[in-house]
């Protein structure tokens, strides 16, 4: 994030300043500062920073007085904007350090602060270890290689010190994450072993994190090896990726800043995902920390409390107003009574709108319908009436090796783009005299335009769709004709249908074998099942 980005977060208040029993003295004198200026104290959550405090600075110092502070790694904003790091914890009330606008890293002097005396030897340690190795990086001979060899050994080495000679603080904590799992001897060089290796590296990722402490959120590392691990470390199948979630998860404590970073950071990665079959891995953290278990309880604490907190206010608000109410009726005061029983009817409605409200009920009822449609799991049903409104077709029962679904209306204008091109498809699976048929569902309740655009389009595969006839007289048709379904019925929300158009590739079992894809990626896939080349070229526009 570059600092004109992450300026415009400053508008995100999260901590309040006491005004009495200050505990905490944050002082920063800096060469070059001068008085009456705006300077600001900005902390890590992941890897974005957030404004959290500010001061005004007298001549060359800026101070903070806080009566509480959550550990973490932070960031001290002077004018232009111009930011250093600094380490604060619960463990350190009081934290001097002293420096200059020119070169803060360099002219860095702390004066009073165990932790980032540690944390500004290590940047002034590395600085120059980067310098001696700097010239040696794009030298080809044996000797710069060794040396390079030798500084990158020295380094670790130091690190894995400095990590246990501080397991018990934050600055530990932070090393601890750059350390990378050492492979045993037993499986170095042999390519037989390559796979072990990579096994052992990615069981043994997270093994020196301070799991066990929430304050690794509050800095940068933390967040990007995250990202790291789960992008290039795990096998990028949904399986994988859903085993090493919960495996870390697990280990997180619950109810704290680091448990609710890593549960929301990979369930909003896997439901945005743009790679067809990750949405399982939102399904599957989704089912397990979000919705109510047996005992009506959920994982996600942050969510709970922000609705109840909601729900509290609402029903304040209500109340208040009922009271007033109630004080104008006695008093017989027509002339207030009027707008305040409308201002009483107006909270009642707030109240409703807020418990309707539910963030945990959305994303439980979002992974339940994701569920349904899990790649390669079977396809929800769907038994509807074809174009004669007479006959009933079940995709269950087309014998077809593949059928493609396609949920459209005529007055979709990304439809009329795509259904001509799905309709050359077609013509060409017929020519080649292919075991694959085409499914197209109306998604638009009334039918004659829609009957219209198949007879104007010649859209000669199998059509279907459901009416207001149908929908008006369900019970009829599902309990006691039994031609239809429930869900078939309710095939919208059963196939996540909230745009259009959505395609989907069933196998002959009625599994799912692609999802929401577009014609080009339908056929590419095709080519791969059936090893045959289409030559497909999409109709010009």
């Amino acid at each position: 994030m570059n600092m004109k980005e992450w300026i415009l977060t400053l508008i995100t208040f999260l901590g309040v300043t006491s005004l009495s029993a200050q505990n905490y003295s944050y002082t920063f004198k800096v060469n070059g500062l001068a008085a009456g200026q705006d300077v600001y104290l900005a902390n890590y959550f992941g890897d974005k920073l957030y404004y959290y405090d500010t001061t005004k600075s007298e001549l060359g110092v800026a101070k903070f007085e806080r009566s509480s502070i959550k550990g973490g790694v932070y960031a001290v904003v002077l004018p232009g904007p111009k930011t250093f790091e600094v380490i604060l914890s619960e463990n350190e009330p009081k934290v001097v350090l002293q420096t200059d606008t020119i070169n803060f890293v360099k002219s860095m002097k702390v004066l009073k602060s165990d932790e980032n005396k540690l944390f500004y030897s290590y940047f002034s340690y590395l600085s120059e270890k980067q310098a001696l190795a700097g010239p040696l990086r794009n030298k080809k001979d044996q000797a710069s290689k060794d040396q390079l060899f030798a500084i990158d050994k020295e380094v670790k080495a130091h690190q894995k010190q400095l990590a246990q000679e501080n397991g018990n603080n934050l600055f530990g904590a932070i090393i601890a994450m750059s350390l990378e799992p050492e492979i045993p001897e037993l499986l170095k060089g042999d390519t037989s072993k390559q796979m072990e290796r990579y096994h052992y590296y990615k069981n043994h990722y997270f093994d020196e994190y301070h799991l066990d402490d929430p304050r690794i959120v509050k800095t940068p590392i933390f967040a990007k090896k995250l990202k790291y691990f789960f992008e290039k470390v795990c096998i990028q199948h949904p399986d994988s990726i859903l085993d090493q979630a919960y495996k870390l998860i697990d280990q997180l404590p619950k109810k704290t800043d680091l448990f609710k970073y890593v549960v929301h950071t990979l369930t909003y990665k896997y439901e945005t995902s743009k790679i067809m079959g990750m949405d399982a891995v939102f399904v599957g953290i989704a089912l397990k920390y979000y919705c109510r278990g047996s005992n009506g309880q959920t994982q996600a604490f942050w969510l709970e409390d922000q609705y109840l907190e909601n729900i509290k206010k609402a029903q304040l608000a209500l109340s208040a107003a009922q009271k007033e109410l109630n004080k104008i009726k006695e008093s017989k005061n027509s002339e207030e009574l009027e707008p305040l029983e409308k201002e009483v009817e107006e909270k009642q409605k707030k109240l409703s709108e807020v418990e309707k409200n539910n963030k945990i009920k959305e994303i439980c009822e979002r992974a339940t319908t994701l569920n349904r449609l899990k790649l390669y799991g079977p396809a929800p049903d769907l038994i509807l009436q074809d174009t004669s409104e007479k006959n009933w077709v079940d995709i269950r029962k087309l014998p077809n090796e593949y059928k493609i679904l396609v949920f459209w209306d005529p007055g979709c204008g990304h439809c009329k783009k795509e259904i001509p091109k799905l309709k050359k498809l077609y013509d060409e699976i017929n020519v080649k005299k292919l075991d694959i048929e085409i499914i197209g569902v109306n998604t638009e309740l009334e039918n004659t335009p829609w009957k219209k655009y198949i007879r104007e389009n010649n859209l000669n595969w199998i059509n279907i769709s459901d009416n207001p006839e149908v929908n008006s007289n369900a019970a009829k048709y599902i309990v006691n004709e039994r031609k239809t379904t429930l869900n078939s019925l309710n095939f919208r929300d059963i196939y996540d249908i909230f745009s259009t158009p959505q395609i989907f590739l069933l196998d002959k079992e009625n599994n799912i074998v692609a999802k929401k894809i577009g014609v080009v990626n339908l056929v590419e896939i095709l080519e791969r099942k059936l090893s045959i080349d289409f030559n497909y070229e999409p109709p010009k526009a």
